[in-house]
């Protein structure tokens, strides 16, 4: 058999095995659950308060305790106390970031009241980052790794042939009063998006799509956004009161 024949042999067997791979991974993680609820609890804002209100009993339970004494247990996914690291809870996420590689829709949604933590644990500062950039960092991770296999599996580079398998891209959008606005647009985060229904697919028309190769990118387009938002939301509210 010539290096050619063999060669390719060991890519299809490659493929074969990647192709198992994921679908006993992603099989997995339908199986821990396609929606799972974690909730976070935060430090209290008065460190010196002898009444918390809600208290983690253990990972799957937390006990909300109202001043008359009574108390109510709920159950989720996991809980994390007050002492959970941010690495700890994208620990829980990583996961279906590999499903992410693997063509599959995910979504990451923070919920809670004005201070609850959802900009600390989504977005983070910049020496402890949160959700977002950790799992950005680990998409990029899992791409640039399944690239540098391809390119070991194949003999030479075709001229004029581009052989990436993977492109990386990030929009940043804001919903504000029921309005859709594109943060990243040329026009400084003031462009209203519409929201359409194309057969069985929800899709926000018209948001800018950036090409992202590194962190470094990444970082510089969310600090773009998050600078506009403040600016879209001002300019909207003026609109509206007018």
């Amino acid at each position: 058999m010539s290096n050619f024949n063999r060669l390719n042999e060991m890519k299809a067997l490659y493929r074969q095995e990647v192709e198992q791979r994921r679908q006993l991974y992603n099989t997995l993680i339908e199986l821990r659950g396609n929606i799972r609820v974690f909730c976070r609890v935060r430090p209290s804002f008065d460190p010196g308060a002898s009444f918390d209100m809600f208290e983690a009993l253990d990972e799957n339970s937390l006990a909300a305790k109202l001043p008359n004494s009574t108390q109510r247990n709920y159950q989720f996914d996991r809980v994390f106390r007050p002492s959970a690291r941010q690495e700890e809870i994208f620990g829980e996420l990583r996961d279906i970031i590999t499903s992410v590689a693997d063509g599959y829709n995910v979504c990451i949604m923070a919920y809670g009241q004005t201070g609850s933590g959802k900009t600390f644990t989504m977005q983070g500062p910049p020496n402890s980052p949160g959700v977002n950039i950790r799992a950005l960092r680990e998409l990029l991770r899992i791409v640039k790794g399944r690239q540098r296999m391809e390119y070991k599996l194949t003999i030479k580079r075709v001229q004029g042939v581009n052989l990436n398998l993977f492109s990386s891209q990030v929009s940043m959008v804001e919903i504000y009063n029921e309005t859709i606005v594109d943060l990243i647009s040329p026009s400084n985060g003031c462009e209203v998006l519409d929201l359409r229904n194309l057969g069985a697919t929800v899709t926000v028309v018209g948001a800018t799509w950036a090409s992202v190769e590194t962190e470094e990118q990444i970082h510089q387009i969310l600090a773009r956004g998050e600078k506009n938002r403040h600016v879209a939301s001002t300019k909207i509210n003026s609109t509206r009161l007018v």
